[in-house]
């Protein structure tokens, strides 16, 4: 995600950067030795631009020096693709600040994912043991200039740029806070002339991070400046649901829901942290835990809202419809998970029983109905859903439902780690301690397809909605859904109300209500 302090960062590139150590060695050179001294200098370096795949290295066309090789390179599995599928630690580390390429895509990836691997402590060390890379022994004065110039001066100011997209988009103060002093202090260390602005700039970033300020997500604006117009229920004294119309009511709901979607951070997402035990799951994954709570909530308050009409048929039967026609305002607003939560109420099995109930919800809305069915269906893994959400428009919020299944696969169906063959095949589930040859192979490809997901849900975070509160009904809505926790089991009720029939005396009832007798 952008923020909004990162609108007036002045980037400077590795080409100007490389360019102005470049000169600054020719003036040096030209000092010593004179003006014709052109020749004795490295020649110009090639680009290092975005589009450059990661095969490709920044030295030209020939054959690339010994000392410009990686140096975690049999620690590091790519795919054909040009993927990252899996490497120790350090060798992602590098990875993530190599002076050979850029890829912008693992770098999102490694930033949004690496707690699922490592500590933001761990990361850190290995950070600062890159940007004080030493040159290897035995080179000339020359093979040193070129070291110093395509290797080190490119590795310093990526892990600076690594550190700043840390700050400012996958920081967590209550989880990384203990970080933020040893960046500031690192950055008052003795620190190259050549990165001195971008460090200046990392040190901004830390200040504002440690005053608890300026650094919330932008968020997209969308063409509608305006919110539409409330519609206000006719007596807000005594506020009753079907006083209450159903496109408000869904706006209102669509509030709730989006504020605590929104709030979802990358890491919940992880290693199943809303599942587990009860003080694990409210502590990694707060906001996925409220997101399911409301879940529950809506579909106990609609159960219970339609059982509350007790001995009213057709009363029953408008709570029905009512809520139907709030669901369908949902899908409209491209509120999903309110939408299937409603839908999941009126589904549950104390109220799809109630025959005489249904025998009186009008045709149009049982249709409504059968098309909310549909859309959430679960069939051809949720088929339906899917390709409504490929033609929507931000604002939205997602059924999360579907994520948390399919993050649920990823999490089983994929190995933390990989097997090394070098190491007799043997499955590391755990880090093992030791030097670097027994660190584990960190399975990168399984971190890849969950930050696929965890990034279309940051899509649809980055669009807010634009509706008016109306306290009235948010107060009233938020009271009713906190009760649902405490309601009664809802199928005695639902039995009360309409006993189970033999089919003689379903007959005899429904020849009554025809007016046979």
């Amino acid at each position: 995600m952008l923020l909004s302090q990162s609108t007036n960062t002045q980037v400077v590139s590795v080409e100007e950067l490389q360019e102005q150590h470049r000169l600054a060695q020719k003036q040096k050179v030209d000092k010593l030795l004179g003006e014709n001294s052109q020749e004795s200098l490295p020649s110009n370096i090639s680009s290092l631009g975005r589009d450059q795949r990661p095969s490709q290295s920044s030295t030209g066309s020939g054959p690339k020096e010994h000392f410009l090789s990686s140096d975690f390179g049999s620690s590091l599995i790519i795919q054909p693709n040009g993927s990252v599928k899996g490497g120790t630690v350090p060798a992602l580390v590098e990875r993530l600040t190599t002076h050979e390429h850029t890829d912008l895509k693992f770098s999102k990836t490694f930033l949004m994912t690496y707690t699922s691997f490592a500590t933001a402590g761990e990361v850190f060390d290995l950070l600062i043991h890159r940007f004080h890379l030493l040159a290897p022994e035995g080179l000339s004065e020359s093979d040193i200039t070129m070291w110093r110039e395509k290797k080190q001066m490119v590795v310093q100011l990526r892990v600076i740029n690594v550190m700043k997209s840390w700050l400012e988009h996958h920081f967590d103060d209550t989880r990384d806070d203990y970080i933020l002093s040893r960046i500031r202090q690192f950055a008052d260390s003795d620190i190259p002339m050549t990165i001195v602005g971008p460090v200046r700039y990392l040190k901004k970033i830390v200040e504002r991070r440690e005053s608890k300020g300026g650094l919330e997500p932008k968020r997209i604006i969308t063409a509608q400046n305006f919110p539409p117009q409330p519609i206000l229920p006719k007596n807000s004294k005594k506020l009753k649901l079907l006083d209450i119309d159903p496109l408000e009511m869904a706006r209102q709901l669509t509030i709730i829901e989006s504020y605590t979607f929104n709030r979802i951070k990358p890491d919940e997402c992880l290693n199943k942290n809303w599942s587990g035990p009860e003080h694990l799951k409210t502590h990694k994954a707060h906001n996925i835990r409220t997101m399911i709570q409301l879940s529950n909530r809506l579909a106990a308050w609609v159960t219970h809202s339609i059982l509350g009409m007790k001995d009213d048929v057709k009363k029953r039967a408008s709570m029905i419809k009512w809520f139907i026609y709030v669901a369908e305002r949902c899908r409209s607003l491209n509120n999903f998970s309110t939408m299937a939560g409603i839908i999941a109420g009126i589904n549950s099995p104390p109220i799809r029983r109630l025959k005489r109930t249904w025998d009186q919800v009008s045709q149009k809305a049982l249709n409504i109905h059968q098309s909310l069915d549909t859309t959430i269906d679960s069939t051809k893994n949720f088929a339906n859903y899917k390709q409504l959400l490929r033609n929507i428009n931000p604002p939205c919020v997602p059924f999360l439902g579907v994520y948390l299944t399919y993050l649920t696969f990823i999490t089983d169906g994929n190995p933390d780690f990989l097997k090394d063959a070098e190491r007799g095949g043997q499955q590391l589930t755990s880090p093992p301690g030791g030097g670097p040859g027994s660190l584990p192979l960190v399975n990168f490809a399984k971190r890849q397809m969950a930050a696929d997901l965890i990034s279309e849900i940051q899509q649809y975070q980055a669009t807010p909605y634009n509706f008016t509160p109306i306290p009235q009904i948010s107060k009233f809505v938020t009271q009713q859904l906190e009760e649902s926790d405490h309601a009664p089991d809802a199928f005695p009720i639902s039995l009360r109300i309409e006993p189970r029939e033999k089919d003689d005396e379903k007959m005899a009832r429904m020849l009554s209500e025809s007016g046979f007798f």
